[in-house]
């Protein structure tokens, strides 16, 4: 059998640490202060069986924060009214808080049944226990009548808690390790020690995690769960965790331990949060407030949003949280949400989307259509909102906190497109890579009717106006050159078939740069030079050379040199009559063969090596 987690819950003095030590043989109260003042204060940790760990909780409303740490992870609950008390504070708001955290079931100990000899009395109690879990997640649960003083009844509880356990559990696992820890300590020959529920995925020893939220690095050395050593842990594991080369003053409740690669803190979330009806105040926009999340507690301000005034008892509603540090938060995580001052639990949330820090505008443009979006859709709302700067998968998983094999059952149900490196794609949705075909075509044609004495423009300013990032941009664009619709020339990009028409004065200006060009041979002056020859500005030199190009009339040696084509087809034939046979040459070979500086003889050389007619080996050149 998987292990169970059970968790007590329930007001003050109405018995549950007596419970415990009835179930277990175990005092959790082991504490000075606690053993003095007859009360648990902190978490107190037994083992009913092998497969069975129980946590018990304190009662008192000053220690809410130690009970919603212990609870957090449990899968059964244990509440526990005294008979001669009957329904208290703190076992509503305990009720409350294990609804909120969608505990799946409960059973009801109705302890100190033996100070009850009022038959109506007993029968009041139990119609008042029935009428307070109506509607809730422990409406069917079973009551069982306890003595924990005598132990009456406790055989019975342990018949429904076995019973209960055999259920299946299912609890959501997002494929790789997280353990919200909830003690840690120092043991003298071991070093650091912390303990907690595994809430997702498996770890095994010798496996390097991260500490968050301090970003420390470490090491399992060993691991036990129910005082035994083991190799592996996985979900829903009650496990301590020995670190290495840890202070323990550098991690304590509320961090976590976590697989690289998987989690970041988080300051900023878009929330789902529901007040309970029965609050007698209202949220309003700015409020500070106490979250507690997971074994942790951190105080943050509500932002109301969609114009909303105020969140009234009972309503659910979509609102951002920002925190006054920096937590590990992901997507799903259930909270609780207490008053500031006075403290008072008043409802419970979810994560809905994390908001990463460098993002906020991004996220901020768009959060009434965030707001509005239904659970499931919001993986795919945010690979769209990422529509211009794609993600990598190893970006998803951090994104979304989910493992690669997990989040590609998502993935499959998408309609999604695969680029970049093999080892870490990008994905986009296949629908947003359509519109953006269209928009890089939409602008290529529309600029290049702008510039009606051009034929190209070049890729560096086509990127710079899309906006893209340069992976996407480099997909879109192999992807049209493959379907035929542009194609790319020298840095310079046009679409596919497109013509230009001259006008008769820029006809002309082409020859004339032509001939010009043909006079200088392999010694072409400059680009500002021949506009002053020509008296027409540098842009309109390079527009004319481009089109030169594509009529294959000069060939674009560098920027700044442009010779004639016919002359460097001759060149290459006489490179070709001479060093034929293996031969190798210098560039000194070259000037001389072509009666040029070395200032024309390198860049020449070098073209010719990207051409692959040549290539260099050390101080020489072959023929390809």
């Amino acid at each position: 059998m998987k292990q169970i987690i059970i968790g007590t819950a329930g007001h003050i003095d109405h018995g549950k640490t007596s419970i415990v030590k009835s179930l277990t043989g175990l005092n959790t109260d082991v504490q000075k202060n606690e053993i003095e003042r007859g009360m648990t204060i902190d978490l107190g940790f037994a083992f009913m069986s092998n497969d069975i760990t129980i946590i018990d909780v304190p009662g008192h409303e000053k220690f809410i924060r130690n009970m919603v740490a212990g609870v957090n992870s449990i899968d059964i609950a244990l509440l526990v009214i005294a008979a001669d008390d009957g329904i208290m504070p703190q076992t509503k708001e305990h009720l409350d808080i294990l609804s909120y955290l969608n505990i799946p079931y409960g059973i009801v100990v109705l302890n100190k049944v033996d100070l009850i000899d009022d038959k109506d009395w007993m029968n009041l109690i139990e119609q008042d226990i029935k009428k307070f879990l109506k509607n809730t997640f422990m409406q069917n649960s079973p009551v069982i009548k306890v003595s924990a003083k005598n132990n009456f009844g406790i055989e019975e509880l342990k018949k429904n808690i076995n019973l209960i356990s055999k259920q299946n559990f299912n609890k959501p696992d997002r494929g790789f390790f997280r353990l919200p820890v909830d003690r840690s300590f120092s043991l003298k020959g071991y070093g650091t020690i912390v303990t907690g529920s595994v809430s997702s995925g498996e770890m095994s020893v010798g496996t390097n995690i991260k500490i968050l939220p301090i970003d420390l690095s470490s090491k399992i050395r060993s691991m036990q769960t129910h005082r035994k050593e083991v190799k592996k842990i996985q979900i829903g594991e009650r496990v301590a965790i020995n670190l290495s080369n840890i202070d323990k003053n550098n991690i304590k409740r509320g961090s976590e331990i976590v697989e690289n690669g998987y989690v970041e803190n988080s300051q900023i979330f878009i929330a789902e949060i529901t007040l309970n009806n029965k609050i007698q105040r209202f949220i309003k926009n700015n409020q500070r407030l106490r979250i507690h999340i997971n074994t942790k507690e951190v105080l943050g301000r509500v932002q109301l949003i969609n114009n909303l005034k105020k969140i009234s008892p009972g309503q659910t509603h979509k609102v951002v949280i920002r925190l006054e540090k920096k937590i590990p938060l992901i997507i799903d995580d259930l909270f609780i949400i207490r008053f500031y001052s006075p403290q008072e639990t008043i409802g419970g949330g979810k994560v809905f989307i994390t908001i990463p820090l460098n993002e906020k505008k991004l996220y901020f443009k768009n959060l009434t259509k965030i707001s509005l979006i239904a659970d499931n859709e919001r993986l795919k709302y945010l690979i769209g909102l990422y529509k211009d700067d794609p993600k990598t998968i190893s970006k998803w998983k951090k994104i979304w906190s989910m493992s690669f094999l997990r989040l590609k059952e998502i993935f499959n149900k998408l309609d999604l497109i695969y680029f970049g490196t093999n080892e870490d794609n990008y994905i986009s949705l296949r629908s947003e890579i359509k519109s953006q075909q269209n928009e890089y075509l939409n602008y290529l044609s529309e600029n290049l009717k702008k510039n009606k004495n051009i034929k190209y423009l070049s890729k560096a300013e086509i990127f710079k106006n899309l906006n893209y990032n340069e992976s996407l941009f480099n997909y879109i664009t192999l992807r049209l050159v493959e379907k035929n619709k542009i194609k790319i020339k020298n840095g310079k990009i046009t679409l596919s078939n497109y013509q230009i028409t001259l006008s008769p004065i820029d006809e002309q200006n082409l020859k004339k740069l032509h001939s010009i060009i043909k006079s200088y041979n392999f010694s072409p002056p400059e680009i500002k030079i021949l506009s002053k020859e020509m008296s027409i500005d540098s842009k309109k030199i390079i527009d004319l050379l481009y089109i030169l190009l594509d009529k294959g009339l000069v060939v674009r040696i560098s920027n700044d040199i442009w010779i004639n084509n016919d002359n460097i087809q001759e060149l290459k034939n006489k490179i070709i009559l001479k060093f034929k046979k293996n031969k190798e040459f210098t560039v000194s070979d070259i000037k001389n063969m072509a009666g040029i500086s070395r200032k024309y003889a390198i860049p020449i050389l070098e073209f010719f090596d990207k051409e692959n007619f040549t290539f260099r080996l050390n101080n020489f050149r072959k023929l390809k």
